[in-house]
């Protein structure tokens, strides 16, 4: 099975056959925050 926007790291512990396409929330963030701290952001809210 291929799941094309998954978010959550768990599906893929879930089933044996599955391919995930798309990265978890905290990857895309931990990558969002290294940037924003690097170009001057002091502050972050969600």
């Amino acid at each position: 099975m291929i799941v094309m926007a998954a978010a959550a790291s768990v599906i893929t512990t879930k089933w044996p056959y599955i391919l995930r396409t798309s990265g978890t929330l905290p990857q895309s963030a931990a990558t969002i925050a290294q940037w924003a701290a690097k170009n001057g952001a002091a502050k972050m809210y969600s």
